[in-house]
């Protein structure tokens, strides 16, 4: 599938799938590429078994880079509803796309 584009979470939130073909351990410097592409602020770092997650804050709003084995992808999370309602946002500027159920 073409990225990036946005997707619906657990949650019930969207996110953006940012690119594919990532693993546990190209993650990092995908990630970092990411951030400074969306001017994300890294502030923690998380390594688990099977999935990495980069805490991030964008003009105050707090956000997750993430990656878990069960699907090769990196992905721009929303944290919380303050930052749900900007992914949006974030994703029209980097020309995401909707995708149909």
């Amino acid at each position: 599938m073409k990225s990036p584009h946005f997707s619906k979470m657990h949650s019930g939130n969207s996110c953006i799938v940012l690119e594919g073909d990532v693993d546990f351990d190209s993650f990092p410097k995908v990630a970092e590429r990411w951030a400074t592409k969306l001017s994300l602020i890294v502030t923690q770092k998380i390594d688990g078994l099977d999935e990495r997650i980069w805490e991030c804050e964008r003009n105050g709003k707090k956000f997750w880079l993430a990656h878990d084995h069960w699907f090769p992808t990196i992905s721009l999370e929303p944290k919380n509803a303050e930052a749900a309602a900007e992914i949006f946002r974030i994703g029209n500027e980097i020309g995401a796309y909707e995708t149909r159920a």
